[in-house]
């Protein structure tokens, strides 16, 4: 079996979508299927390391650094969207041609070459005039509509064509019913995110607490760490040694608004850290602290239950969709003074305690669904039956 991803829409960092296609490719690797990947010489640098050297690449630009301007990015997505329908691939009518998202530079190429087509749908976009803060608050927010609106758009018209192709889809359970929109019941199938318990449980044992609590992450105005901050100061004025932990790519850029908020003593701010030593902070904290305006599947949530720490979230629908059993503890969006008194009763006479043994005892078998392994598998068959009813 041939299968050619495009991951030809990298920017920067890595989110739950490119973890996905990585994890899953690893693992198909390893059934004896040719894995080629389509993308640009920065998703090689920072992807490569997922896959064995028998992977191929085929580079589609050169860019050594991506500006964050609106402008730039449309036009990057337009030559990469050319270089990918340029590229010849000499693919066949059974070859899986695989778009790791649904932006046009994974999505249009692939619609003009031969093959089986098949695409994953991660995140519904969210509704351009509320914005990713706005959308549970129901307050406009215009601040970032020129983006979202171009996201929202760009989605949309991504999957109706790729519908018109008859391309086949996976779904999240938080995306499913609105894939079910636009496509027939028998173009979908179920998929889920997951989790490494061989990756986790090879790094530190919980050897002690170093950190009140940590935050890990790519830094996105979905992911609500100006209200972290908020939350913080709040929390250091009724335990003023208390310290949080912030690590990801672009986290660095806070070091000035903690310096002002007067808070360097109390934040620490790592930046981007490797696999392992995400599981060691993680281990390393009472808790983890989850502000997020705007998620889907969020794999960050499997990770820490994995580790045992208990989670303090913002309460947004989709928790309930895709972990309707799990221990969160979740705050009313927005709300920054009653999730920072919800920090201080946990760490206050170590009550985060009582949560840390009831994930122990009750959840982590329930992770055990969530393996990679386990989510490959299915995958690897649904490819094998897709191509299988072909003509």
């Amino acid at each position: 079996m041939r299968v050619i991803v495009f991951l030809n829409s990298y920017i920067n960092g890595i989110s739950g979508g490119d973890k996905w296609i990585l994890e899953i490719c690893k693992r198909l690797e390893k059934k004896g299927v040719k894995v080629e990947i389509v993308s640009s010489k920065l998703g090689y640098k920072n992807f490569s390391k997922f896959l064995s050297k028998k992977a191929i690449w085929h580079i589609t630009t050169y860019e050594n650094n991506i500006s964050n301007n609106v402008l730039h990015i449309i036009l990057l997505y337009l030559k990469r969207v050319v270089k990918g329908m340029l590229l010849n691939l000499q693919t066949s009518k059974d070859d899986i041609l695989f778009a790791s998202s649904t932006f046009f530079p994974d999505i249009l190429p692939i619609l003009f070459k031969n093959g089986i087509k098949i695409t994953i749908f991660h995140m519904i976009p969210p509704n351009p005039f509320y914005g990713y803060r706005g959308v549970f608050l129901k307050k406009v927010d215009i601040r970032d509509f020129v983006r979202t609106m171009l996201y929202y758009l760009h989605n949309l018209s991504s999957l109706v064509l790729f519908r018109i192709s008859g391309g086949y889809i996976f779904a999240l359970p938080t995306t499913y019913d609105y894939v079910k929109k636009l496509f027939q019941k028998d173009k979908i199938y179920p998929t889920l995110n997951g989790i490494d318990f061989d990756l986790i449980n090879s790094s530190i044992k919980d050897e002690g607490k170093e950190y009140d609590a940590c935050w890990i992450g790519r830094v996105h105005p979905q992911k609500g760490i100006d209200d972290l901050i908020n939350i913080w100061k709040t929390v250091t004025k009724y335990i003023p040694k208390a310290k949080l932990v912030l690590a990801g790519k672009g986290t660095e850029e806070y070091k000035k608004l903690v310096q002002k908020e007067g808070l360097s003593k109390n934040i620490e701010i790592k930046g981007f850290i490797g696999e392992n030593e995400k599981y060691e902070l993680i281990k390393k904290s009472k808790l983890f602290l989850f502000p997020s305006y705007y998620e889907s599947f969020p794999i960050t949530v499997l990770e820490v239950l994995s580790c045992g720490v208990p989670i303090i979230a913002y309460d947004l629908p989709v928790y309930r969709k895709a972990f309707p059993n799990f221990p969160l503890i979740l705050i009313r969006v927005g709300d920054v003074s009653e999730f920072a008194h919800r920090v201080i009763s946990l760490l206050e006479e170590d009550r985060w305690k009582m949560y840390s043994i009831y994930i122990g005892k009750n959840i982590r078998k329930t992770l055990l669904n969530f393996t990679w392994d386990r989510i490959a598998e299915g995958i690897y068959e649904t490819l094998k039956q897709i191509r299988g009813a072909q003509p």
